[in-house]
């Protein structure tokens, strides 16, 4: 099985950083922060395999451009997947209870 490499949008990068900080300073859970973190990575690079087990975002014009979504714990993790380069894009990373219109829009 030929595995995808996995790029991370500096979007989503700055997203990360906004949830450990949050995590780790506004919830004083450094601890949290550093787990929640490292379960978004480990499952971040398992797109590597098998990266269309996701569903495509429900919005139809996001779906059509193959934009997909999938939970870890209380986020939504926005990727893209790019055949002809083998390539997983990460796209954004938020809270899941947050409107995802708010991200679709940082997309554009």
């Amino acid at each position: 099985m030929e595995h995808y490499r996995i790029e991370i949008s500096d979007l989503a990068k700055a997203q990360l950083v906004e949830i450990r900080d949050y995590i780790a300073k506004e919830l004083y859970s450094p601890a949290t922060a550093r787990k929640t973190l490292h379960l978004l990575e480990k499952n971040i690079l398992s797109l590597s395999k098998l990266p269309h087990r996701h569903e495509k975002v429900e919005d139809k014009e996001w779906g059509n451009k193959g934009i997909r979504k999938y939970q870890v714990k209380n986020f939504l993790v926005y990727y893209s997947i790019h055949e002809e380069s083998r390539v997983v894009a990460i796209l954004g990373i938020m809270y899941a209870k947050r409107n995802p219109a708010y991200l679709l829009k940082k997309l554009q």
